[in-house]
C-alpha cells in the first residue's frame, strides 16, 4: 500500500511539473506582459516637431550609423527620435530608438551607449 502512495505522489508531481513547464499558454501571457511592461517604459516625443528632422533621413543617412558610434554621434546625425525606449539590468542598459519617415522605418539599439545593431525597413 505504501509502494502505491509513493507511486502515486510521484507521478502527481511530476504531471504538475509538466504542467508548469509546458509553453503552449505561459509564452502568451509571458508576451502580453512583456507588452504592458514595455508601454510603460517606452516614452515617446511630438513627432510634428521632429517630422521636418527625420523627413531628411532615407537609406543612405541609415547606412551612415555604424556600430560603436556614441549616442551623441547618432542624435546629432539623425535628430530626436519619434520612439525611445530605455531599459536595463544591473550596470548593462539597452537603449532602442526608432525614427519612421516617408522613406521607410529606421531602428537602433544602443548598448551601454554604443550602438549595437542598426536596421532600415524601406516602405
Amino acid at each position: 500500500m505504501l509502494n502505491r502512495m509513493r507511486l502515486l505522489l510521484t507521478s502527481l508531481f511530476i504531471s504538475f511539473a509538466l504542467i508548469a513547464c509546458s509553453n503552449d499558454e505561459s509564452q502568451d501571457n509571458d508576451n502580453d506582459a512583456v507588452e504592458e511592461t514595455a508601454a510603460d517604459v517606452v516614452s515617446t516625443d511630438d513627432t510634428a516637431g521632429n517630422m521636418s528632422e527625420s523627413a531628411e533621413m532615407d537609406a543612405q543617412t541609415a547606412d551612415n550609423v555604424e556600430r560603436g558610434m556614441t549616442e551623441a554621434q547618432l542624435l546629432e546625425m539623425l535628430g530626436e527620435p519619434d520612439l525611445k525606449q530605455v531599459t536595463g539590468v544591473d550596470s548593462f542598459e539597452v537603449i532602442f530608438y526608432e525614427w519612421e519617415t516617408d522613406e521607410g522605418l529606421l531602428t537602433v539599439q544602443l548598448h551601454n551607449g554604443a550602438v549595437a545593431f542598426s536596421q532600415f525597413e524601406p516602405k
